[in-house]
């Protein structure tokens, strides 16, 4: 909560920095930051403190602990230590005490042995020496042994008497200040041990209660840092919660400040960004209604390409059947040609010779004479046969039938092999054929143009950006029907739809070749 310190450039903030120049109440938001930070800093430097000084007395207790124990160590090793040196001194004093008896009772079986029993000196030290001889009985014996050993090697079992008792008074005094020496020693030891022992147990009464003292008060030290640590906490929690309700208070309300500031005034930039969403909008609908329109198009120019295609294939079969018929129309001629010049021969060889003249040509040179050809109108079919189709018929190159039924239906009285030959009817026949054939080639041409035509037009109307074609008119060409009339004798529902189609342009040679053979004859 660095409520005041300074930034990059070394300057202190102050409170219209933080909460504005216009904002009435800043100051007192300023102290009451200000103070809830000095104060929270407070807090945070009592509990650090509280802290270190349980560590250090947490210490300071493991510390005496340790002592304590060392001490209790060191007490107990040093009891048991002295208590084996008294019971090995014990057990020392014990052996010289047995060994002294010992030597009192060798003293009394000599002075009984040298004395033989008779001075009341020795009976009295016999008596003694009874009753304290009757204790090392095994030692006796084993000093009458040795005096038996000394006796049989020749050497003087004792000495003068009063040698002997020097010696052995002497010995015996010797022996006895040295036990009493070694005793005196012991006893020192002891005493010194014994006094050691007793401040010993001394300063462990005092450091137990020292211990005990020291643990008392690091208990209460230990309740009273629980009980402050407890304080802080409970302060802490307390000013915390004040605290956040304070903030949440003023959270609210600036919110609400916020909240009545956006109802009243929108920001331009908002404003502005609404107004560009809408006006994309719009253009995102303009730009999805002219896609589908193009795909509209697309789908109708596919449509319109898949039929115009279907019409050329259809023109390519009408190519291909008129081609048939051209050439059924060159044999025909042929054989017209060919029967001709046969009934031409026949006839001439059936007239009367006559005289040449010099006048007269050849007879290799003479052509026969071509008969008279009828008038057109004059040839009248049957009816239940009808010709091709009438003069001016639109349709009579667009309908084209079966090469097998072509002579049957169409030329039935044009069979060259039953033709009489006495007739005009064959000639006058072809003569009609041939015209309306002419006829119907010239309106397929103009056919062909007028669809040539109206393809264009449909065309320039497509690329025209001003014209705008009818929906309902999409998929659909009116090909031909204002322009086609069909008569009744030569309409077939059946074959209307699917014969009409777009024809070719010829080539005229082999037209020109019929009227050449058609102008010989």
């Amino acid at each position: 909560m660095s409520a005041g310190a300074p930034q990059g450039g070394g300057t202190l903030l102050n409170a219209t920095d933080f909460f504005g120049k216009t904002d009435v109440g800043g100051i007192e938001k300023f102290k009451t930051v200000a103070f809830r930070a000095l104060l929270e800093q407070k807090l945070e430097e009592e509990l650090q403190q509280t802290k270190q000084e349980n560590e250090r007395l947490s210490d300071a207790n493991t510390k005496v602990t340790r002592e304590l124990q060392d001490l209790q160590t060191a007490f107990d090793a040093n009891i048991d230590d002295r208590e084996r040196v008294l019971a090995f001194k014990s057990k020392r004093l014990e052996e010289l005490a047995s060994k002294l008896r010992e030597y009192e009772a060798i003293n009394a079986s000599l002075l009984q042995t040298m004395n033989g029993g008779v001075d009341s000196e020795s009976g009295n030290n016999s008596s003694v020496a009874t009753s304290s001889a009757a204790e090392p009985v095994a030692k006796e014996t084993e000093t009458r042994a040795r005096m038996m050993t000394l006796i049989n090697s020749g050497k003087p079992l004792f000495h003068a008497l009063d040698t002997c008792k020097e010696q052995e008074y002497k010995q015996l005094y010797e022996e006895s200040q040295q036990q009493c020496a070694q005793l005196t020693q012991t006893a020192l030891e002891n005493e010194f041990a014994l006094r050691e022992t007793r401040m010993a147990q001394i300063y462990k009464q005092d450091s137990e209660a020292q211990i005990k003292e020291l643990k008392s008060q690091l208990a209460a030290m230990a309740q009273e840092k629980d009980e402050l640590e407890h304080h802080l906490e409970r302060k802490l929690i307390m000013e915390n919660d004040r605290l956040r309700r304070e903030k949440e208070a003023e959270l609210q309300a600036f919110h609400e400040s916020m909240r009545t500031q956006m109802r009243t005034q929108l920001d331009v930039t908002t404003q502005r960004t609404v107004e560009e969403n809408e006006r994309v909008q719009l253009e995102l609908r303009y730009q999805s209604s002219q896609l589908e329109k193009m795909i509209k198009q697309i789908d109708d120019l596919r449509a319109e390409n898949k039929h115009t295609k279907q019409e050329m294939h259809v023109f390519e079969e009408m190519n291909a059947g008129l081609s048939k018929k051209l050439k059924f129309y060159e044999q025909l001629f042929a054989k017209m040609q060919r029967k001709d010049e046969q009934r031409s021969r026949q006839s001439s060889n059936q007239q009367p010779r006559t005289p040449k003249t010099p006048r007269d040509p050849p007879a290799s040179r003479r052509t026969p004479r071509k008969p008279a050809l009828p008038v057109l109108s004059a040839v009248n079919p049957s009816p239940e046969t009808p010709l091709l189709y009438g003069i001016g018929s639109p349709h009579g190159s667009c309908f084209a039938r079966d090469d097998d039924t072509f002579q049957s239906i169409r030329y039935p009285e044009l069979d060259v092999d039953t033709v009489d030959t006495n007739t005009s009817y064959q000639l006058n026949s072809i003569t009609d054929v041939l015209e309306k054939h002419l006829q119907s080639r010239e309106f397929t041409k103009k056919q062909v143009v007028a669809v040539l035509r109206y393809h264009q037009d449909q065309y320039h109307r497509r690329e025209s950006p001003n014209v705008v074609r009818d929906s309902a008119r999409l998929g659909r060409t009116p090909v031909l029907k204002k322009k086609l009339m069909l008569s009744k004798n030569c309409y077939s529902p059946s074959n209307y739809g699917r014969k009409i189609r777009e024809p070719p342009v010829y080539d005229t040679g082999c037209f020109d070749q019929a009227k050449g053979v058609i102008s010989a004859i």
